[in-house]
């Protein structure tokens, strides 16, 4: 326990950033787990990676996963990038199935190792909103003293249910807790969770889903606040209009309203999404990141101020 509040206490001392290093030109999601060593395990999404001492995007390819590993020391937060391949790169996580991609959709630690949820999402089309969820797996990553794409990747199914998809991951107790994300009409979520076993996750067995509010958001980051929980996500829509919150004294509710934490600004051409606290980097301020995209790929691919997590320090 008090090896966790020291790891705690040095990621606090600093803040994170994500700047472009080692070919890697950007990615979105930016969940975040902190493992049993002190060192922070990040999971992005769709990944941009260049050729050697590339500036721009165009001609990149594109992953759909990548990860990163951040420490924090008296000089600050540093964080290196991790895929897989060398000359041709791949994603960090693969589903070994033409047409399907892992998106990294939440994680948590328990012992040595940490687990990610990994949704499910096959290609239907060219365009870059052409796919469709279908179910999710977990991973369970075992860091080792070696190179991080050398680590121990073991996958089970998490839900072969296509109507749900993973927006979050959370510990309590004995359980691991999943907020589960049903799209309705007009683009709406609702949030659900559901539990497993942490003695059975390498065959985890989901429990019933149970509603618990609406409008929510197909990403979130669930964390304790005080006695109770809270939630963070960007709010509903695309574009989104800023990051709120929910608290609840218990996992299962009952829930607050929405609260405001920050609006989103996009410039013109832009929008912004992916909202989530970070709390291993301290709780006064708050630490959340968030996502910025374009509407068209050719801007994406020119911009290069877009597209990687942006921190926001939120001052209760």
């Amino acid at each position: 326990m008090w090896l966790a509040a020291l790891a705690v206490a040095a990621q606090a001392a600093c803040v994170p950033d994500f700047p472009y290093k080692g070919d890697w030109l950007g990615g979105d999601a930016a969940y975040s787990v902190l493992l049993a060593d002190g060192r922070s395990l990040w999971l992005f999404g769709d990944t941009f990676i260049g050729a050697p001492g590339a500036e721009g995007r165009a001609g990149a390819a594109m992953i759909a996963n990548s990860v990163g590993l951040s420490t924090c020391s008296a000089q600050g937060f540093s964080i290196d990038y991790v895929w897989r391949g060398s000359t041709a790169p791949r994603a960090f996580f693969e589903t070994g199935e033409p047409g399907v991609r892992y998106w990294p959709m939440g994680a948590f630690a328990h012992g040595a190792d940490a687990y990610v949820a990994l949704s499910r999402i096959r290609t239907t089309g060219p365009g870059p909103f052409d796919f469709r969820a279908e179910g999710a797996d977990l991973a369970r990553v075992t860091p080792s003293a070696g190179p991080p794409a050398e680590w121990r990747v073991r996958y089970s199914t998490l839900s072969a249910d296509a109507r749900w998809s993973v927006s979050g991951a959370v510990v309590e107790g004995r359980y691991a807790y999943f907020f589960l994300n049903e799209g309705g009409a007009g683009g709406r979520h609702r949030v659900h969770l559901s539990r497993a076993r942490l003695s059975g996750l390498d065959r985890p067995a989901l429990s019933e889903p149970r509603a618990l509010f609406e409008p929510g958001s197909s990403e979130l980051s669930a964390s304790r606040r005080g006695e109770g929980w809270s939630v963070v996500y960007s709010r509903e829509g695309l574009p989104s209009p800023g990051v709120v919150e929910r608290r609840a004294p218990r996992l299962s509710g009952p829930w607050s309203a929405e609260e405001t934490l920050f609006d989103h600004h996009p410039r013109k051409g832009a929008f912004c999404y992916a909202g989530k606290e970070h709390p291993q980097f301290g709780a006064k301020p708050r630490v959340v990141t968030y996502a910025c995209n374009a509407w068209k790929f050719e801007d994406l691919a020119r911009d290069m101020t877009l597209y990687r997590p942006e921190v926001r320090l939120v001052s209760e």
